[in-house]
């Protein structure tokens, strides 16, 4: 895994080349907008590593808002002699995000995330598509459909036990960012994100932690295509979640490629990167970088308006990311 997360870097470093030389004939439309991705795995999602956002920041006195629902299944068990971790189940997120643009390309905003860990109804379908496709199961079709258990045990002491559904308000993010214009073809974008701990980490609603993210985003347009190329990292404040595995410092990238074949159509495609949260285990889900690979497209709706459709896949890496996670964003600018 830390091979393919240097070549993935070289390919970042690359792709941030080819934004900066290549021409460009296309002004900005907000339809060509990156995923706002997270890892929905329950035992990653509720640290405050950052989700790639808009590759410039709202004009000033504009406001942005979007809301943003998740869905994502969970499979993925491992066990040695001192300890078991089972994540089956699935997570729904429902976030409201708020931005707004001030004076010197300066923007400020939140986001008010509910989060819901359930059974779910997403397993038969899951299980029937890995059949039709001959993809392998990784244990799925060994339990019972649709039922919750994030578990996670460690010399026979209990570590994390989730298995009746739950629901309840997430970590509140606070965020700002500047955009800064090196030239004329490219954008550059810097942001900060706080993570505030305002959900319960007994119920992996959040990390009990402080966290904080800094990252940098450079994008580029030529033709009909835009390319964005995302580096940052995260400074975990030690949380309630396994605080004895648990790392303080966490790197994460993006690469971002979408094309606009027409007016109010567009294609994406996109990949995001993290190194691992915890150490000091033998267990991959936990000490694995992750891998999500994203696929969908956008509509424009109306001239500020614009609904954003996306499938996300863990196929790099299945132990450490949900199974399968699908995105449904609606956001307008005023």
């Amino acid at each position: 895994m830390q091979y393919i997360q240097f070549v993935f870097c070289r390919f970042l470093l690359k792709l941030l080349g080819i934004l900066l030389v290549a021409p460009s004939v296309w002004a900005s439309d907000d339809l060509v907008r990156p995923f706002a991705i997270k890892n929905l795995n329950p035992f990653i999602g509720i640290y405050g590593i950052s989700a790639m956002q808009a590759p410039t920041v709202p004009a000033p006195n504009q406001s942005s808002i979007s809301v943003i629902l998740d869905a994502a299944s969970h499979f993925t068990d491992a066990r040695n002699q001192s300890e078991f971790i089972r994540i089956d189940g699935e997570t729904y997120r429902l976030a409201v995000r708020l931005g707004h643009g001030l004076s010197d390309q300066w923007e400020i905003g939140t986001e008010l995330p509910l989060l819901s860990h359930r059974g779910g109804v997403l397993d038969g379908f899951i299980n029937d598509w890995h059949d039709a496709f001959g993809l392998p199961t990784l244990g799925r079709d060994s339990v019972a459909n649709n039922q919750l258990q994030f578990v996670y045990t460690r010399d026979n002491r209990s570590q994390v036990n989730i298995q009746s559904s739950t629901t309840g308000l997430g970590d509140i993010l606070l965020f700002a960012g500047k955009t800064i214009k090196p030239t004329k073809r490219v954008d550059l974008t810097v942001r900060g994100q706080l993570k505030l701990p305002t959900g319960d980490a007994d119920r992996l609603m959040g990390s009990g932690s402080t966290d904080f993210s800094l990252s940098a985003t450079i994008t580029r347009k030529w033709g009909t295509w835009l390319g964005s190329a995302r580096l940052g990292g995260s400074y975990l404040g030690t949380g309630d979640v396994l605080p004895q595995l648990q790392r303080n410092w966490v790197g994460f990238g993006t690469a971002f490629l979408g094309w606009r074949p027409f007016h109010a159509l567009a294609f994406k495609l996109q990949l995001d990167t993290q190194t691992s949260i915890y150490k000091d285990s033998d267990i991959d889900q936990l000490t694995d970088p992750a891998f999500q690979l994203t696929i969908g497209g956008s509509i424009k709706l109306d001239r500020s308006t614009f609904l954003d459709l996306s499938v996300t896949e863990d196929e790099i890496n299945p132990d450490v990311s949900s199974d399968v996670s699908f995105q449904l964003r609606l956001r307008t600018t005023h």
